[in-house]
This record gives C-alpha cells, structure tokens and sequence, in this order.
C-alpha cells in the first residue's frame, strides 16, 4: 500500500506516535483491526514494474532459449545471475545461504523457487560447504531492477543478432512506467 507518513509525535510517557496519510478506502479495512496489536513493515515506497516490460524480458528470453537451444527458464536463470537483484534482508544486507556441496541446488530451484548465483565453497571441519548469493525472481523487481534486467537481455539479443524493439517502443515502455525514472544508457537497435 502507498502512504506518506505525515507527522511524528511522542506520548506523554515518551512512546512514538506515526501519522499515516491513506485513502478512505484504505481505512475502512483497518477499522476492524483498532487498537489490536498488528505487525507493521515499513518501507521506501518503489514504482513496480510494469507487465508490458514483464512480457517484453520473457519474449526475448524465449528468442534467446531458441538461438541457443536451451529452456526459457535455463535462460531465465543466466539473466537473473548475470543482471538480475540480490535479494535482501530487512536491514539491506544481500541474503545468502550455505550448503553442503554435495547437494545440487540447481535440481531444488525448480522445487524450492529459489533463484541463486553460486559465489564459493569453503570447508568446515570434514563437511565441504558452497555458498549461494539469493537473488530476486523479476517478479519482485521494482521499475530500475527491471530496467536493468531488460538491458542486460537486449545486450545478450544483439549479441547474437536477435533483434529487439525500436528506441522509440522502449521510450514509450519507460514512459509508462512513471515519473522519477532516470534513462539508462544502454542503446537498442
């Protein structure tokens, strides 16, 4: 839910008070909830991206997949590795797991949802450990994460000659996407 927090303010014993500002819509499902403990995540709100730039990122992964006669999620996971988002913890630091190397985490993404990059192995005591950085599926990318994403595809089409949609059908996907966009440089056929 988007909001602007619009005051803070403090109890007479010293306890923070946060003002949020909503639509009317909004509250009529927080009424219900009225002074009940809740669990609260408060974060920088971020634009999402958009479905156009979703299918775009899949239709060129596909073309990739046939020129290089491998699956469209084999190709979606080298883009997620090569230009995807790190996941993150709450504090911002990149999540990252460790596993004994004798388990094949490639053969458990497609069970666990999992998308990973390989980063090292390490020994501890007689166990051999690999270390994973975790990354985040495009479907949680925000409107920059996304961006990236697509570029790093289209450089990896015109790479092998695939062609991509004209600068101005990219102009207007960016455009769509909102205000506070910066233009990434990467150029397009």
């Amino acid at each position: 839910m988007k909001s602007k927090i619009k005051s803070i303010s403090f109890t007479s014993d010293g306890k923070p008070l946060l003002l949020f500002e909503m639509s009317n819509k909004e509250v009529l499902q927080y009424e219900k909830i009225f002074d009940d403990d809740v669990d609260i995540k408060i974060k920088k709100y971020s634009e999402h991206r958009s479905l156009n730039a979703n299918a775009y990122a899949w239709k060129l992964m596909g073309l990739l997949a046939e020129a290089v006669r491998i699956s469209k999620e084999e190709v979606y996971h080298k883009m997620l590795c090569r230009y995807g988002a790190l996941k993150e913890d709450d504090n911002g630091n990149a999540m990252t797991i460790s596993i004994r190397s004798n388990i094949d985490l490639s053969k458990a993404d497609e069970y666990l949802y999992i998308h990973s990059s390989y980063i090292g192995k390490s020994t501890a005591g007689e166990n051999d450990f690999s270390h994973y950085r975790l990354l985040k599926g495009s479907s949680e990318y925000d409107k920059a994460e996304m961006a990236r994403f697509i570029d790093g595809i289209v450089q990896e089409c015109e790479n092998l000659e695939i062609p991509t949609i004209q600068q101005s059908e990219v102009d207007g996907m960016i455009e769509a996407w909102g205000k506070g966009f910066e233009k990434h440089s990467t150029k397009r056929a």
